[in-house]
C-alpha cells in the first residue's frame, strides 16, 4: 500500500520575535493546519514561511528537532509546542540537509507576506512667521520713552519700529547689538529687541504676548495701491535731484536756523548737520525727535527742510528759488 504524505513546515508570526519560528507536522495541507492554529491563543495568524513534503514527515520532522537540539539545546523555546528561537532561514537551512537524505522529499518556499505600508504622517502645518516688532502693537506712541534694561539707558520711540539715541536712529535689536555689556553677549550675537526694553516696568515682548492673548494686538492695514507711474519727464527730474544741502541755498555752518514747531533757535554744524543742545542732527531726524505729540503723522517720516526756516522762509522754499535761477551746484553725495 502506498503511503500517503505529510508536511513538516516552518511557520513564523508577526507578534512573535524575528529568531522564533514553529516547525511541526501535519498529514493535512498546511493551510487547514493554519487555521486550526489561529485562534484566541496569538494575537496574530501564522505564516507558512517553508514546507517539507514526503511520505517520511513523521522522521523528518523528529531529526529536523534533534538536530536543533544538537546545535544547541537552549534554542528550545518550549518543546511540546514546537517553538524554537532559530531564524526561519536557518531553519531552511536544516530542512534543505535533511531532504538530500529523503528520497521523495520537496521543499517549497512561501513568499513573505509584504507588511502594511505605515501611513504617511500628516505634514506639520507651517506656524505663522510673527511680525516684527512695531510699538503700536502695545499701543506706545511716538515720543515716548522705553528704557533699555541691562543698562537702564531711557531711550526716545521715533518711529513705529525706531528708537533715537545720541543723535542717532536704531532698530530694537540693533540697538542691543550696539550696546550690550559684554557680560551679557551671546555666541551668535543675535537677539530679539523687544526682550531687552521696558515700557512702564513691563518687558516689550510681554507686553505683546498679552496683546496677542487678548486679540488687542496691531494688525498691520493692507498696503495701499500703487500710484500710478510719473511721466518720463518727471520721473527724470525726481531722480536727479539731489539730497538737502545747506550750501545749496547759500547758509554757512555757524549760521541760525529755526525749528518752526517750537520756534526753537538751532546751529548749522556742517553742510549737512545741525547743532542742538551739544548734539548733531540731520534734519530730518531733529524732525523725529523734536516735533510736538500733535504734530506727528502715522508714518514718523518727515521732509526735514519744511521745518526749518532761514530769514523768514522755509529751507523748501529757498531751495525751489535756488533751483529755478540754479544759483546753487551739484552735489552727488547722499543724506
Amino acid at each position: 500500500m502506498k503511503k500517503a504524505k505529510g508536511y513538516v513546515y516552518i511557520l513564523t508570526n508577526p507578534s512573535f520575535r524575528e529568531d522564533w519560528v514553529k516547525i511541526g507536522k501535519s498529514a493535512r495541507p498546511v493551510d487547514v493546519r493554519l487555521k486550526e492554529l489561529d485562534n484566541t491563543a496569538v494575537p496574530l495568524p501564522f505564516e507558512i514561511y517553508a514546507t517539507l513534503q514526503t511520505t517520511k514527515f513523521h522522521d523528518a520532522e523528529k531529526l529536523i528537532h534533534e538536530q536543533i537540539m544538537e546545535l544547541n539545546p537552549d534554542l528550545v523555546v518550549r518543546p511540546n509546542r514546537e517553538f524554537f528561537k532559530v531564524k526561519p532561514e536557518r531553519a531552511l537551512g536544516i530542512f534543505r540537509r535533511i531532504a538530500k537524505i529523503i528520497d521523495d522529499a520537496v521543499i517549497e518556499e512561501y513568499p513573505k507576506s509584504p507588511k502594511p505600508e505605515p501611513k504617511p504622517k500628516p505634514e506639520p502645518k507651517p506656524k505663522p512667521k510673527r511680525p516684527r516688532f512695531k510699538f503700536s502693537m502695545v499701543g506706545i506712541k511716538i515720543g515716548e520713552y522705553v528704557t533699555f534694561i541691562p543698562t537702564n539707558i531711557k531711550v526716545k520711540v521715533v518711529a513705529d519700529n525706531l528708537i533715537g539715541y545720541k543723535g542717532k536712529e536704531y532698530k530694537l535689536s540693533q540697538f542691543v547689538q550696539n550696546f550690550l555689556p559684554k557680560s551679557q553677549r551671546n555666541a551668535s550675537g543675535a537677539y530679539q529687541g523687544a526682550k531687552y526694553f521696558s515700557y512702564k516696568g513691563e518687558i516689550l515682548d510681554d507686553l505683546r504676548t498679552k496683546a496677542e492673548a487678548e486679540g488687542t494686538i496691531y494688525k498691520p492695514k493692507p498696503n495701499p495701491p500703487r500710484r500710478p507711474k510719473h511721466e518720463p519727464e518727471d520721473e527724470k527730474r525726481t531722480a536727479n535731484r539731489k539730497p538737502f544741502r545747506f550750501s545749496m541755498v547759500g547758509i554757512k555752518p555757524g549760521e541760525l536756523i529755526t525749528f518752526t514747531p517750537t520756534n526753537t533757535k538751532v546751529k548749522v554744524a556742517t553742510d549737512e548737520l545741525i547743532e542742538y543742545d551739544g548734539e548733531t542732527y540731520r534734519p530730518t531726524t531733529f524732525v523725529k525727535y523734536f516735533i510736538p505729540e500733535d504734530r506727528r503723522n502715522a508714518s514718523g517720516a518727515y521732509q526735514g527742510p519744511a521745518y526749518f526756516t532761514y530769514n523768514g522762509k522755509t529751507l523748501v522754499e529757498l531751495r525751489a528759488e535756488a533751483e529755478r535761477s540754479q544759483n546753487y551746484p551739484p552735489d552727488e553725495t547722499a543724506e
